[in-house]
C-alpha cells in the first residue's frame, strides 16, 4: 500500500500579507510529517460580507473581509522559494485560465520545487467566482475534459500540436519543450462527469468529505469503481490516485468545538455545503435546508441579502455542523480520517475550518494541532497507541 501524501491548507490574505505565509511553511517543512501545502484560486470565500464582523468571529479584528484572497501563484512561487522540502498544491477551476496559461504556470511551480512536488486540482468552478466577474457560467465540465486531455498533450509531446475539444480549440501550440519536472493534474470534485473525466485523462481524483462521501464505505466501493474506469481506458489504475479533502473541524478543547459549532459562520456552511447531495442529510436525521441545491451552481453569497443569511443559519443546528465537519481532537480526526484511508485513500488534503472563528493570535496552536494530526497519519501506529 502507498504511504499517504498529507497537504495542509494554507489561506493567503492580503490584509495579513503574502509574506506571512513564510513563516507558516517553514513550521510546515520542519514538522516533517507534511508533503504538501495547498492553496486555492479564489477570488471570494463562502459567506456574504455582511455575515463576517467581530460580533461573529474575533478574527475580523486582524481581517477585514473574508474576499482579499492573495494571488494562488505568486503564493506558490513564494513558498517554493521559502522551503525546501515542501511540494506546492493548487486548487483552481477550468473556467478562469485558459489550459496554454496553467500549465505554464504549473511547469514554472514544478520546476521552481525541484521536483518535490507541483499539483493543480481542476474543478468546473464554482458560480461565486464566475458569474460575477463576467465569466460565461456555462461549460466548466467541457473545459474540464479538455484541459485534462491538453494537459497530457503538454506532457507528452515536445513540438507543436493541435486539439480540438468541447471548447479549447488549438493549433499549432507550443510552449517549448523545456520539461525539468512533470506537474501532475488530479479533477476535482464528486459527481460523474468529473469522476469519468479523471478516470480517463487525469493522475488522480480528489473529492470532498465528507460532503460528497459522508461515510468512508461509500467512498471505498466509489474507488473501487473510478479504477475499473481507469482499467477500462487502457491506464494503469494502481498508478492513479484517490484523495480526500477532509473538512475538519480540529481542537483539543470540546468548549471551543460548541462554539464553532454554534458559530453562524459554520452554521451557514452546513446548511448550503454540509452535504453536496441534498438528499443525504435524511440519513442522518437531518432536514435539508434546500433541495435540489449545489452550492458550487448556485451560491453567489452577495446576493443574499441580511434577511435570508439570518434565515439560512437559523435553518442550520450545531450537529449538523459536526456532520458537516469531521470534528474533533487531533486523534479523534485521525481517527475518522484514517477510515478513509483504510479503503483506498492516497492523497489527505485537509482544510481546519476552526481557525475562522479563532483569533489571529491563536494562529500558531491551531497549526500544531494540524501538524499533530498529520503525525498521526503519517504514523498509524503510533496513532493506534496514543488512540487507546
Amino acid at each position: 500500500m502507498k504511504e499517504v501524501r498529507i497537504g495542509l491548507g494554507l489561506n493567503g490574505n492580503v490584509a495579513v500579507g503574502p509574506r506571512s505565509v513564510v513563516g507558516i511553511a517553514q513550521a510546515i517543512e520542519a514538522s516533517g510529517v507534511v508533503d504538501d501545502i495547498v492553496c486555492w484560486d479564489q477570488l471570494c470565500l463562502a459567506w456574504p460580507h455582511h455575515l463576517w464582523g467581530e460580533e461573529v468571529t474575533p478574527l475580523a479584528r486582524d481581517v477585514p473581509d473574508n474576499a482579499s484572497f492573495c494571488d494562488v501563484f505568486v503564493l506558490a512561487g513564494i513558498i517554493a522559494a521559502a522551503t525546501k522540502n515542501l511540494g506546492v498544491t493548487i486548487t483552481a477551476d477550468a473556467v478562469r485560465r485558459g489550459p496554454a496559461e496553467l500549465m505554464q504556470s504549473m511547469l514554472t511551480i514544478a520546476a521552481a520545487t525541484e521536483g518535490r512536488g507541483a499539483r493543480v486540482m481542476l474543478g468546473a468552478g464554482e458560480i461565486k467566482n464566475i458569474a460575477p466577474f463576467g465569466w460565461p457560467p456555462r461549460g466548466g465540465f467541457d473545459k474540464v475534459e479538455d484541459c485534462l486531455q491538453i494537459f497530457q498533450k503538454f506532457n507528452e509531446i515536445r513540438d507543436p500540436f493541435a486539439f480540438e475539444g468541447k471548447f479549447w480549440n488549438f493549433k499549432d501550440a507550443w510552449i517549448g519543450s523545456a520539461r525539468p519536472y512533470r506537474p501532475t493534474f488530479y479533477a476535482l470534485g464528486g459527481g460523474p462527469r468529473i469522476i469519468n473525466a479523471a478516470a480517463r485523462y487525469a493522475d488522480g481524483l480528489i473529492t470532498a468529505v465528507p460532503a460528497a462521501f459522508p461515510t468512508p464505505e461509500q467512498w471505498g466501493e466509489e474507488i473501487v469503481r473510478v479504477k475499473r474506469k481507469v482499467a477500462e481506458a487502457g491506464r494503469d489504475p494502481d498508478q492513479f490516485e484517490c484523495g480526500v479533502n477532509a473538512t475538519c473541524l480540529i481542537h483539543d478543547d470540546p468548549n471551543v468545538l460548541d462554539e464553532a459549532c454554534r458559530n453562524p459562520l459554520n452554521l451557514f456552511i452546513a446548511a448550503l455545503f454540509g452535504r453536496f447531495n441534498t438528499s443525504e442529510w435524511a440519513k442522518v436525521g437531518q432536514e435539508a435546508v434546500f433541495e435540489d441545491y449545489h452550492y458550487a451552481q448556485d451560491l453567489v453569497p452577495e446576493l443574499l441579502s441580511p434577511a435570508q443569511t439570518a434565515q439560512i443559519v437559523g435553518q442550520a443546528n450545531p450537529d449538523m455542523v459536526r456532520q458537516t465537519f469531521i470534528t474533533g481532537s487531533a486523534a479523534e480526526v485521525a481517527e475518522r480520517i484514517q477510515a478513509y484511508i483504510d479503503v483506498g485513500t492516497t492523497y489527505v488534503f485537509v482544510w481546519d475550518q476552526i481557525q475562522f472563528t479563532r483569533p489571529l493570535s491563536e494562529r500558531t496552536s491551531i497549526l500544531n494541532q494540524e501538524i499533530e494530526l498529520a503525525r498521526l497519519l503519517k504514523n498509524p501506529a503510533r496513532f493506534a497507541i496514543s488512540s487507546r
